[in-house]
């Protein structure tokens, strides 16, 4: 009864939220990170991606990262084709967000828009929504 009562719920919740496939919704624009794993970020962060037909790009600490993408319906492959210096790493102080945010987009698995603006993109262990700017 309780796991009827779980996916019940579950599939509740699922039909309050509208997702697009990206292929069928233009996803060129600036998105803010607002939240990874769950957890709001803090306006101060001010972190951003940059996205078009092919690429998206992260200008953080340190040279930024950079990927182009390949997707179908919901499903993504990244590549990385630009991350920061090491040197420069290890001597500045970088938010763990940047690599989870990171993380999530070197191993994407999915990404779709909501129907509030928002891109999310799953996968590397993290879940990172962002808001169209």
């Amino acid at each position: 009864m309780k796991t009827i009562l779980s996916i019940a719920a579950a599939l509740g919740l699922a039909a309050c939220t509208t997702t697009t496939a990206v292929a069928d919704a233009a996803a060129d624009g600036t998105y803010r990170v607002v939240a990874i794993d769950g957890a709001g970020l803090d306006d101060f962060l001010d972190l951003r991606l940059v996205v078009d037909a092919t690429t998206i790009t992260f200008p953080a600490a340190c040279g930024g990262y950079g990927w182009t993408y390949q997707i179908e319906g919901t499903r993504i492959a990244t590549s990385r084709r630009q991350g920061p210096s090491a040197e420069c790493l290890a001597r500045a102080r970088v938010h763990h967000a940047v690599f989870d945010t990171a993380a999530a987009i070197d191993g994407a698995s999915s990404m779709v828009h909501t129907d509030d603006r928002r891109l999310v993109i799953e996968g590397g262990g993290h879940t990172v929504m962002l808001f169209a700017q």
